[in-house]
């Protein structure tokens, strides 16, 4: 409530919607709504100034006058759904961390994220996703219901003693600059890894490639106009339908 602020002022979170102040920022059991009261005037902020900022659910859906969520190169903990509105931006460095066992939504209407981890976590795309660095399935469940993905950096280097389960459908994903993938086949320190992508296309238009876990990938396309790298270094690497 109230427009700008940042994530530790309690006098910006309140029980109902244009309520009262509560007086304290959310935990990690608190659901999070920002909506057509939450700010007064356009563009106005709201700032993770927190190290351990944490929320189960939050959702921006029909907020109104176009504010900003700002990471402020912090770590936001996620317990369940996350859900962006196309009528907003999201701005500075930062992670979007999936925790738990909960099943989760990912709905970025738009906005790109820099970084996101999914640890535990059975989080599922409802529209296609950008992230601008690293995106990171260490553990748990991650389907992406067909929609397209785009990553600078894919690093899917399994927890140790844990399961990734990858559900690609007819996914196109993209990566920018490098494909980095480990499982307990490469290494002892490293879990297993299920990957779904019997119908997805990898488009490669970064410059490396390490794939440890030797995945097969029934599509992979190598585009140049997307980084201008003027090549392109295939490490370790499974194998290749049609490339």
């Amino acid at each position: 409530i109230g427009g700008t602020g940042d994530w530790s002022d309690g006098s910006k979170w309140s029980l109902s919607s244009g309520g009262p102040s509560l007086g304290c920022p959310p935990s990690s059991a608190d659901n999070l709504f920002f909506d057509q009261n939450s700010f007064s005037a356009a563009n106005q902020t709201v700032k993770i100034d927190i190290d351990n900022a944490a929320c189960n659910n939050i959702t921006w859906a029909g907020v109104t006058n176009n504010p900003t969520f700002n990471y402020n190169s912090k770590e936001l903990k996620v317990y369940n759904s996350y859900i962006l509105d196309q009528n907003m931006s999201v701005s500075s460095n930062g992670t979007t961390n999936f925790n738990g066992t909960s099943t989760s939504t990912l709905d970025t209407k738009g906005n790109s994220l820099y970084s996101v981890n999914i640890n535990g976590a059975s989080v599922s795309l409802a529209s296609p996703l950008r992230v601008t660095d690293y995106f990171r399935p260490y553990s748990g469940t991650f389907t992406s219901n067909n929609h397209d993905i785009r990553a600078r950096n894919w690093y899917n280097y399994v927890t140790q003693n844990a399961t990734m389960t990858i559900n690609l459908g007819t996914t196109s994903l993209t990566i920018d600059y490098r494909y980095r993938s480990g499982d307990r086949n490469y290494s002892s320190s490293y879990g297993d890894l299920i990957l779904n992508n019997a119908s997805s296309t990898i488009i490669m238009g970064g410059r490396y490639w390490y794939d440890y876990s030797e995945s097969y990938w029934p599509r992979v396309m190598i585009d140049n106009t997307l980084s201008n790298y003027s090549y392109h270094s295939f490490g370790p690497h499974g194998n290749f339908g049609l490339i």
